[in-house]
């Protein structure tokens, strides 16, 4: 998934993308309806798969990132090794 997309998201919220996506599909479906390449209830069909698709993906890209941070935090908060012994050069 694009980096711009991500920004999105993390900026406006998922309920807002969410709403431009399905706005964005039901003009899709208006302009196959209009066009005769479909009927209205296959449209609606297709919108439906299509959201509950987008959803599915969203969801699993959530999960991703959410466990991406949360290792993330505990790397950061994990304590530094240090060695067991220190080598000297001597001249």
């Amino acid at each position: 998934m694009p980096k711009f997309i991500l920004d999105l998201v993390l900026k406006y919220g998922r309920p807002i993308l969410a709403g431009q996506v399905r706005h964005f599909l039901t003009g899709g479906g208006v302009y196959l309806v209009t066009n005769g390449y479909a009927d209205n209830d296959t449209a609606q069909k297709a919108i439906g798969a299509a959201v509950t698709l987008l959803s599915l993906g969203w969801s699993i890209v959530q999960k991703i990132m959410a466990e991406k941070a949360k290792q993330d935090a505990l790397v950061a908060a994990a304590p530094r090794a240090q060695p067991a012994f220190q080598v000297v050069n001597k001249p």
